[in-house]
């Protein structure tokens, strides 16, 4: 996976967490509820580096997730409905 990509606004968006300023990791309550108590630094870093990534382009504000089928990033954008 590259570290950066260009997204359709023409912004560079960086996705590594040295660059990247608007990188997230998403977690379902569900995966916290599940950690044992009391929670080890393990189970907290497995559960991050299975979790889902997302970036927030800064150059329009789009998300991309991670397709983790196509190994790619999907762009989402708002609708303006």
């Amino acid at each position: 996976m590259a570290s950066k990509f260009l997204c359709e606004c023409g912004y560079v968006v960086r996705t590594n967490s040295f660059e990247g300023h608007e990188i997230f990791h998403l977690i379902s309550d569900t995966q916290v509820d599940a950690l044992n108590n009391p929670i080890s630094t393990d189970d907290v870093l497995d559960m991050w580096f299975e979790s889902q990534e997302l970036i927030k382009c800064n150059g329009c504000n789009c998300l991309h997730l991670w397709d983790q089928v196509s190994e790619s990033y999907v762009r989402y954008v708002r609708s303006e409905d």
